[in-house]
């Protein structure tokens, strides 16, 4: 199972519409699995800056992405498989 980014552009309006690109992601996520396509969201993350969030999620290949984020009704201008790593305490 590889892990991929989401990346998407959303304007300054605000957390609210990075809380709902989220929610749609994760009802996506149970969609697909419940149609036996194992993908997870892992988290997301909203650059308000750069006007960016990024969606982090583990699947199967790109085309589970791709198909995960048209049924989150994401517009993503980028997919792309990342790896990623978790903080240790120190």
């Amino acid at each position: 199972m590889a892990q991929y980014v989401v990346e998407t552009y959303l304007s300054k309006v605000g957390p609210e519409r990075f809380e709902a690109s989220t929610a749609r992601m994760r009802r996506a996520v149970e969609e697909l699995r419940d149609e036996g396509v194992h993908v997870w969201h892992l988290r997301s993350v909203f650059l308000a800056d750069d006007e960016t969030c990024m969606h982090f999620v583990e699947a199967p290949s790109l085309d589970a992405v791709r198909t995960l984020s048209e049924r989150a009704g994401i517009a993503s201008f980028r997919i792309g498989p990342t790896v990623l790593s978790e903080a240790g305490g120190t």
